[in-house]
């Protein structure tokens, strides 16, 4: 989903959803196959192996490229979000009312070894990326904040300092009407 950070970089929706899931899933570094004694040299280190997309990543990544085909900026009618996993080659989409043909075609039939699911949402990306915008502009302690995948509401995070004087979620979710989900935490600090 589109995350807006305070310092404004807005992420593609891919890109939040799917390279964290592969890079964590498909990521290895070689370990040494026994510890070195003392008189054994190695004249170079052991690599970290390069990370490579399984099969299964890879026909993860197509079928999100080709559901979202039709998106136009974060604004496909009535998608609400995914989820990937990898590790059981799931991929699980979240939908207000029903989706395009080409989804539903994915969806009845898959390729051979992976699983899509369709699951009702009650709001889609573009209802959320409003509120989304609408809470950070007005408060200005909410440092980040982002649709939840599965289409129910948002997440909007701020620091401790920041959550004593934003208001209560039941009150932040009245001004965008929607439910918020408030997370404390520390905000990332600039490389």
């Amino acid at each position: 989903m589109r995350a807006r950070t305070r310092s404004r970089h807005a992420a593609a929706v891919l890109g939040l959803l799917l390279l964290p899931a592969l890079g964590a899933c498909s990521t290895t570094v070689a370990q040494p196959a026994a510890t070195p004694s003392a008189s054994a040299v190695s004249p170079e280190p052991a690599e970290p192996t390069s990370t490579l997309l399984s099969t299964a990543d890879e026909r993860l990544d197509a079928l999100v490229t080709d559901i979202e085909q039709d998106r136009a900026d974060v604004d496909i009618p009535g998608y609400a979000g995914l989820t990937v996993d990898a590790a059981h080659g799931s991929l699980d989409l979240w939908w207000v009312g029903e989706p395009p043909e080409h989804v539903r075609r994915l969806v009845a039939a898959p390729p051979d070894g992976l699983v899509v699911r369709l699951h009702p949402a009650t709001y889609d990306v573009g209802s959320m990326v409003q509120a989304v915008d609408a809470l950070m502009d007005r408060h200005p302690v909410i440092y980040a904040a982002s649709p939840e995948s599965d289409g129910s509401g948002i997440q909007v995070e701020t620091t401790a300092k920041g959550r004593r004087s934003l208001p209560g979620a039941a009150r932040l979710a009245e001004q965008v009407g929607m439910p918020v989900h408030v997370v404390v935490s520390s905000p990332p600090v600039p490389a």
